[in-house]
């Protein structure tokens, strides 16, 4: 196994797919709040990760809506984390699991102001890993309200981060499912459109 990984177009993808299926899901269900609706999403890209990313092959992959017995834990550090795990033997003789490797994480905030956004975005770039991406709801001019703000935080930033743009929860309709963009950040201080194959 490679001791690293590069955030590619297909795990972007699987966060595309897992938006798509908590579209399907949100609109087949009840009535859900927006908290629901974003806990559903983080659901639906824990699960695409877990495929993608099998714990047989050494990984390991935390959120909120899912235990991980072996860790006793769901969320760790990141509303999404995957990671490379591995045991230390205790002096009683207990393998205990650990994440040795940080290989991706993901924060995910629909709050409709700056203030929220920063504190997660302030997260990632704190991280011990190469890839990171922030999930932020749609809105207008993304490069002017969301982008260019953030460019102070990044003046020595050197690592990847990748931005997602989604409708917000309250917006999630069938016909909501092509919305979204991607943009990463490159140093010193643009982002770049990462563009999608239809």
């Amino acid at each position: 196994m490679k001791t690293s990984l590069v955030v590619m177009n297909s795990d972007l993808s699987c966060i595309i797919d897992a938006f798509h299926q908590t579209i399907v899901k949100v609109n087949g269900a009840g009535k859900m709040d927006n908290k629901q609706r974003s806990s559903l999403f983080i659901n639906e890209i824990h699960q695409s990760f877990e495929t993608k990313y099998p714990e047989k092959s050494g990984f390991v992959v935390f959120s909120k809506g899912k235990t991980n017995l072996e860790f006793r834990r769901n969320e760790y550090l990141f509303d999404i984390l995957i990671g490379k795990k591995e045991y230390l033997v205790s002096a009683h003789k207990h393998n205990i699991p650990y994440v040795s490797k940080a290989y991706l994480c993901i924060e995910s905030e629909f709050a409709e102001n700056n203030r929220e956004s920063v504190i997660d975005i302030n997260k990632l770039l704190l991280a011990h890993t190469d890839n990171r991406i922030m999930i932020l709801p749609m809105g207008p001019n993304i490069l002017m309200n969301y982008l260019n703000p953030l460019k102070p935080m990044l003046t020595d930033f050197k690592n990847r981060l990748i931005i997602m743009f989604f409708p917000h929860p309250k917006n999630w309709m069938d016909d909501t499912k092509k919305e979204y963009r991607a943009f990463e950040y490159s140093p010193p201080d643009s982002f770049n459109p990462i563009e999608f194959s239809s």
